[in-house]
């Protein structure tokens, strides 16, 4: 090992020998300091030295770990992690002054349970909803995972989450008659037409918007009246009946390649009449969320339930792993628990 002076720089430089392969850095310290630098020069030293001889493992930055997990996806995941690398990171629409962030320089393996912790307490501040900031969370958790085998990693991380809002909005009748009525007086228009046939088979089936616009005619059998959907968020395949309206909208598209195709328009403007007909109420979308074009899958699945069908059904049904992920619709035992109270109270006698 070596201190040496590099002319023009203000800084102790290091060199030493590991393996045959020769190191050369700046320590960062200045010539004041020679204590700290041989310090630096050691520190250096003995890690190239532990990953000769044991195999340990190099390191890596924030901004090279985090752009390795966002190539490594595509599509509409690859845009979520983006956003949650360039807030981590404080880049790009997020690079604003106040914005809590990390130095995409610093290593992977420095990141602590106090910067988790922190970006906790900052997001909250900043007004981010528990939803976004649980997204942002799983993606740091996502690269540490990722990383783990081939660079050094915090092993000691607790990837805490603050509680999820639980959306549990769904259309009423009046609603879903609304929006339907607002595009039925524009349904001369093409767009129209094809929004009001979307909504019509999404409230129908419960699939999601992506999953209808992928739809091919082989996935449908009219003589058996059902519908295969394939759901690539758990990578398998459900079979869902085709109501009396769903077919009546799939026989008049029955001249296209797909059922659902060119609906950029189409999209825009349900997501539009939704938006308009059933977001007025600024306490409804507080505690129950704001109605989307998602909220027509919600309609589905609560109506069954309303109707009786078993929560294991409707999670089939929706292409979810558990029973769990469906408990969200419930509302049998709710009705049930009115109906004995009412039964109670209206048998009292009427007080004068």
């Amino acid at each position: 090992m070596n201190l040496f002076k590099k002319p023009g720089s203000p800084f102790w430089w290091g060199s030493y020998t590991v393996d045959g392969k020769q190191h050369r850095f700046s320590t960062k310290r200045p010539f004041s300091d020679k204590t700290g630098a041989m310090k630096v020069l050691a520190q250096e030293y003995n890690r190239h030295q532990n990953e000769a001889q044991f195999g340990q493992k190099p390191q890596i930055s924030l901004q090279a770990a985090m752009d390795r997990v966002v190539a490594s996806v595509d599509g509409k995941t690859q845009e979520s992690y983006k956003t949650s690398r360039d807030r981590w990171l404080g880049q790009g629409a997020f690079n604003v002054k106040g914005h809590w962030s990390l130095d995409p320089a610093m290593p992977l393996s420095k990141l602590n349970q106090h910067h988790l912790e922190d970006h906790l307490v900052a997001r909250s501040q900043e007004g981010l909803k528990a939803n976004s900031i649980i997204v942002e969370v799983r993606f740091i958790q996502r690269v540490c995972n990722m990383l783990a085998p081939r660079f050094e990693v915090n092993r000691d991380l607790i990837f805490n989450k603050p509680k999820p809002f639980a959306k549990t909005r769904y259309l009423s009748d009046e609603e879903v008659q609304a929006v339907m009525n607002s595009l039925r007086d524009k349904a001369p228009s093409p767009a129209y037409v094809k929004a009001l046939d979307l909504m019509i088979f999404l409230l129908n089936t419960g699939v999601r918007l992506h999953e209808a616009t992928a739809l091919e005619w082989s996935a449908i059998s009219f003589p058996r009246k059902t519908i295969e959907v394939y759901r690539d968020k758990t990578d398998i395949l459900s079979l869902i009946p085709m109501s009396r309206a769903t077919e009546e909208v799939l026989q008049r598209l029955h001249n296209q390649p797909r059922p659902f195709e060119n609906m950029s328009r189409a999209i825009r403007i349900l997501r539009t009449a939704i938006d308009t007909h059933c977001n007025t109420n600024a306490t409804i979308v507080r505690q129950r969320g704001k109605a989307t074009i998602h909220t027509l899958r919600d309609t589905y699945a609560t109506r069954l339930d309303m109707a009786g069908v078993s929560l294991g059904k409707i999670a089939k049904l929706l292409g979810h792993t558990s029973i769990k992920m469906a408990s969200k619709y419930a509302q049998t035992e709710s009705r049930d628990a009115v109906a004995a109270a009412l039964a109670v109270l209206d048998a009292q006698p009427k007080v004068a």
